[in-house]
């Protein structure tokens, strides 16, 4: 039968192991520590120099491969000037009723598609859009902007559309596109 290990040597085996986890677990880094052995109340100084951390098991936590911390998940320093926020729900119809105070009920047409047959449907719906200055007759085309409710059925403002800009080019005006081919007709060229 094996004797059982002296407490010297209990020690210093188990000062050999410490070691050794030590140094697995600090090598990535370079740091000086002072560790104290609760048995035999030793002090030991380990430096470690910087190292790559190498796992002999790629199964960390249950990922498939350690984490490496990728350069797009650096966050770039925010801008100067505050961007405007679009996510703001906006929908465009037509005033259908504008009878009562403040308030006017909007059409709003989408083309969506149908759920059995795949071709583009119209769906029409009505909204109760605020309307503070009672400006907006039937008929007009208004945007719907999304806001803090006003009333149980009011969560819309309407807002006038904005123009679209014309690029239709005027006749007089120069660099104007040629009106037509620019190829002569055939009674033009029997006069020439």
């Amino acid at each position: 039968m094996k004797e059982s290990l002296s407490s010297a040597q209990q020690v210093k085996s188990l000062d050999r192991i410490s070691d050794f986890i030590l140094s697995r677990l600090f090598s990535h880094t370079k740091t000086t520590l002072l560790l104290s052995n609760p048995k035999n109340q030793s002090t030991m100084l380990l430096t470690s120099q910087f190292k790559s951390l190498t796992l002999a098991n790629p199964f960390l936590h249950g990922a498939t491969a350690p984490f490496k911390p990728a350069a797009a998940s650096i966050a770039p320093p925010p801008p100067s000037v505050v961007p405007v926020i679009r996510a703001m729900r906006t929908l465009q119809g037509r005033v259908v009723c504008a009878t009562s105070d403040k308030t006017v009920a909007v059409e709003v047409t989408r083309l969506a598609p149908h759920p059995k047959y795949k071709r583009r449907v119209r769906k029409k719906k009505k909204y109760q859009a605020h309307d503070p200055l009672n400006q907006f007759k039937v008929g007009d085309f208004v945007q719907l902007e999304k806001g803090r409710p006003v009333s149980k059925n009011k969560t819309f403002w309407a807002v006038p559309v904005p123009a679209r800009p014309s690029f239709k080019p005027k006749a007089d005006e120069e660099g104007a596109p040629p009106q037509g081919l620019g190829i002569p007709l055939e009674s033009e060229l029997n006069q020439v």
